[in-house]
């Protein structure tokens, strides 16, 4: 703990302190990072803002126009392996170190499990947390309609290697599923630096029982890798909460403000929204 002059900021070294306010003690916290955002060509039709690290965001609505904002995922656990159990598993897979909790999983080939016995909706994403190896590798991670799919155009897919990965680095690989438009998007972000990039996308294929019978299908290349966790964000569709010209609402958020997607409610003519986040 610090005790410094509450308005001399500059003097602030932890992420919590305690300041000094005309001899009382004022127990606060400083923010770490901050920044703003825009996004523009804001239709009838819903899509997320802009991916950006934060613990909250303040959206505020100068377009003339009242717009939709609202959480875009509800997120399950698909695994993290505390329970040790890899009944769901098929593959050359095993129980090893951690990347998050006691236990993570270890892929020294191939194996996959399945994703959930659901619909899955336009923009659901799956997130996957990977230690990469320290050498030359191709790690693939491919969702599937049906494992009868594998070896053939899959729903979507992140192929990780040296020269769109960094080495020995804990990353999240995102897999964004459109099934509607039979397209998908791939991410990673480096948990070390906070870089945001894109892996690509294109066509994909997703059967004809809207992915009721979906997996993740892991193929390491003949290295070995860590995961730990593996979590699914199913598109929701909320109700949105309605902001009406010059309101200005703050809204929470887990890692980033692309949890939150926006539109313009009433009419399809494109607004840009604006907004300020916190970290």
């Amino acid at each position: 703990m610090n005790i410094v002059n509450y308005s001399n900021r500059g003097a602030i070294s932890d992420p919590t302190y305690v300041g000094v306010d005309e001899n009382r003690l004022v127990v606060t916290s400083k923010v770490d990072s901050f920044g703003t955002f825009q996004i523009s060509n804001v239709s009838d039709t819903f899509v997320p803002l802009p991916w950006a690290v934060a613990t909250n965001l303040r959206i505020s609505n100068m377009s003339g126009k009242t717009i939709g904002v609202r959480p875009r995922h509800i997120t399950s656990v698909l695994d993290n392996f505390e329970d040790g159990n890899l009944s769901e598993w098929t593959g050359d897979i095993e129980i090893g170190t951690q990347l998050e909790g006691l236990v993570g999983g270890e892929i020294t080939g191939t194996a996959y499990r399945p994703i959930e016995n659901s619909e899955m909706a336009e923009g659901t994403e799956v997130d996957v947390y990977v230690s990469l190896p320290n050498n030359n590798y191709s790690v693939k991670i491919q969702v599937l309609d049906t494992i009868e799919r594998l070896g053939l155009t899959p729903a979507g897919q992140a192929i990780l290697n040296p020269s769109n990965s960094p080495s020995n680095t804990i990353i999240k690989v995102t897999i964004r599923l459109n099934p509607e438009s039979g397209t998908y998007e791939s991410f990673l972000e480096n948990l070390d630096t906070g870089e945001y990039v894109s892996l690509g996308g294109g066509a994909g294929s997703f059967g004809s029982d809207n992915m009721l019978g979906s997996i993740i299908h892991f193929d390491s290349g003949g290295v070995k890798f860590r995961l730990d966790p593996i979590e699914l964000k199913q598109s929701a569709g909320f109700p949105p909460e309605m902001v009406a010209h010059g309101g200005s609402f703050t809204y929470p958020c887990k890692t980033n403000i692309s949890e939150y997607e926006v539109a313009n409610i009433f009419d399809d003519s494109s607004v840009t929204i604006s907004g300020f986040y916190a970290k």
